[in-house]
């Protein structure tokens, strides 16, 4: 993945991106509060566009820079979507949070529990 262009607004990285896929490039906004595998890639206010597929970064800058430009590497909007999902966590570490603090709550009242337990016994 490779950053294209950076914009103010995450709308107006949508549509450009939405140009570039009507022609076939897969592309991916990122800084909408999104995750993916590789983490963000703007910063807290605007957006980037980036292009996924390394080898359609080249048609891009051709394209934004001459809408006639033929691209020579184009996706299916079927493989554009398998791609993009492709890059989506499955299960990511903050979908996992809630459960990880639980288990370590758990973990820690055992400890407490097992210590006091050592400690009577000894008494």
């Amino acid at each position: 993945m490779r950053i294209l262009q950076h914009f103010h607004t995450a709308q107006e990285a949508e549509d450009v991106g939405r140009m570039l896929e009507d022609r076939g490039i897969a592309t991916f906004v990122s800084g909408k509060n999104e995750e993916w595998a590789g983490g963000p890639i703007s910063g807290p206010s605007g957006a980037a566009l980036c292009v996924i597929v390394e080898r359609q970064y080249n048609d891009a800058i051709m394209w934004l820079s001459n809408p006639d430009h033929e691209v020579q590497v184009k996706r299916s909007p079927s493989e554009i979507s398998d791609i993009r999902s492709s890059l989506q966590p499955k299960n990511s570490v903050r979908a996992m949070l809630p459960v990880l603090i639980k288990l370590l709550i758990l973990v820690s009242m055992f400890a407490i529990a097992v210590k006091f337990l050592i400690m009577y016994a000894t008494a």
